[in-house]
């Protein structure tokens, strides 16, 4: 058993435990009487006790998530009763909402834990699903051929089982923490048809949208930035001196890093749109790393719409050289139709002096792709812009 698998695991089972208890809490937030009223013999109230002595029992069972347990916040019956009573004789409103999140604060509690577990679930499963959907891509890729027959031939072999394979670890690894997206549920009808057909649906329909809502889930902003201040007033009065430093620090992240800050920039710049990660940090991806479109407003002809492909190196010790830039431009006809227009060249170092020349030789000569370079100082000024990506990346 992998490590990962074993994590998965434990987050299962935490998971059973932690929906028992959200069930347990439904039935115990129903039978807390309206009002005060309260009888101790009644079945509603031994029937709430027995719920308490479950969910306590169940509730011990429970790990932490980021150094925070659980809390048991339920509250007997008759301790309900008296500060329900007590809010009254105090006469004000305050006390009475105080007093009722009192008595139903486990549901806040509870909702609370399951976010950070949530949160932390995705992060254990981010890498091995970026595999995963890598490896739908590379099936699908290579059945490509037949789904254009678009027929009722079954569809097997070695490619479609790697298909079959790659699915199924992608239910595994997103559990609960993500949602199914669009049209998952017809690719797993059209899976298990297995027809030529089917495989059609699969790859115009079916992956396109699932594989976005995948991509979205697993990178949303779902963490705060860690600020290590509790009063920015602090820094204000202080009155901070001395030079700022503009160059940001490449070295904070990995290549997965530099992929996913890339693909922030792209997602975040107005004119550009359906940005995609399409495989995983040091895949055979042929240089495809990120792909968007990008609109160009034209008031007299309309809009162009122009299809970009992003590649990401996080190159520290060496330049990106000519060689490296031709094999780049060459690869580009593997991925069309549709015509790739621009490719653009992120790196968070430098480019060699040939290949800064031949490059703006293939673009004044009007060469498709256009070729546009990223170096480190071109993306800090991005970043100058977008302050936000820099404390996230922790980047300075």
């Amino acid at each position: 058993m992998s490590d990962l698998t074993e994590a998965i695991r434990q987050f299962d089972a935490t998971e059973a435990n932690l929906k028992r208890l959200e069930e347990l809490w439904r039935e115990i937030e129903a039978l807390i009487p309206q009002g005060m009223v309260f009888d101790a013999s009644s079945p509603n109230a031994i029937r709430y006790a027995s719920l308490c002595r479950t969910f306590r029992h169940i509730r011990k069972a429970l790990p932490k998530v980021d150094g925070v347990e659980l809390t048991d916040d339920l509250q007997d019956l008759d301790a309900i009763f008296q500060a329900r009573v007590d809010a009254a004789d105090f006469g004000e409103i305050s006390g009475t909402v105080s007093t009722e999140r009192w008595i139903y604060a486990q549901g806040e509690t509870l909702q609370e834990y399951r976010f950070k577990f949530a949160a932390h679930r995705r992060r254990l499963v981010r890498g091995a699903m970026i595999d995963a959907i890598a490896a739908v891509d590379a099936a699908l890729s290579s059945l490509s051929a037949l789904a254009a027959q678009n027929n009722g031939d079954e569809i097997d072999g070695p490619h479609w089982d790697a298909l079959k394979h790659a699915i199924a670890e992608i239910d595994v690894l997103r559990g609960t923490a993500v949602e199914p997206p669009k049209r998952w549920s017809d690719l797993r009808r059209h899976l298990g048809f297995g027809m030529a057909g089917d495989l059609y649906d699969i790859i115009h329909l079916d992956w396109p949208s699932a594989k976005e809502a995948l991509q979205t889930a697993m990178y949303g902003p779902d963490d705060p930035i860690p600020v290590e201040v509790a009063d920015l007033d602090v820094l204000v009065k202080a009155a901070p001196t001395g030079p700022v430093v503009t160059a940001l620090k490449w070295n904070a992240i990995d290549d997965e890093g530099f992929e996913r800050l890339v693909y922030n920039i792209v997602a975040d710049a107005p004119g550009y749109s359906n940005p995609q990660w399409l495989t995983h940090t040091r895949a055979p991806d042929r240089g495809r790393d990120i792909s968007a479109t990008k609109t160009l407003e034209d008031t007299l002809n309309g809009p162009r719409v122009l299809r970009v492909i992003v590649q990401c190196k996080h190159w520290r010790t060496h330049s990106v050289g000519m060689d490296e830039v031709t094999k780049l431009v060459n690869q580009m006809s593997l991925w069309e139709p549709p015509k790739v227009d621009e490719l653009v060249i992120a790196t968070t170092g430098r480019f060699a002096t040939d290949a800064v020349d031949w490059i703006e030789k293939h673009n004044n000569d009007r060469k498709i792709p256009l070729i546009s370079m990223w170096c480190d100082s071109h993306l800090e000024s991005l970043l100058a812009a977008r302050p936000h990506l820099v404390a996230q990346f922790r980047l300075r």
